[in-house]
């Protein structure tokens, strides 16, 4: 199995099931730049998971912007290849 790097920004918890406004902000998630998928990890958060560090910078800086709470700081992980696909990603191989 092949790894590829990949960046993260901590946010909240969601809950089950989904309130309106969680709903809002996960439309807005999922059309961020290189959004890769997301990571719950209760009771601590859920991480949000980007193909580079800037797009991550860049979802950190409008989810703060939004009033959307983030975590300080921005990790690097690994995920299968499998998984490092984006929105951008579909429409080029449609």
């Amino acid at each position: 199995m092949t790894e590829v790097k990949a960046y993260t920004v901590a946010i909240g918890n969601f809950s089950i099931p989904f309130t309106r406004d969680q709903k809002k902000i996960l439309k807005i998630i999922k059309n961020l730049d290189g959004f890769y998928g997301l990571q719950p990890h209760y009771p601590h958060g859920t991480l949000l998971i980007f193909k580079s560090e800037n797009d991550a910078k860049r979802a950190k800086n409008q989810l703060d912007s939004l009033g959307i709470l983030t975590g300080k700081n921005i990790c690097e992980v690994f995920i299968p290849s499998e998984y490092a696909k984006t929105k951008e990603d579909d429409h080029e191989q449609s």
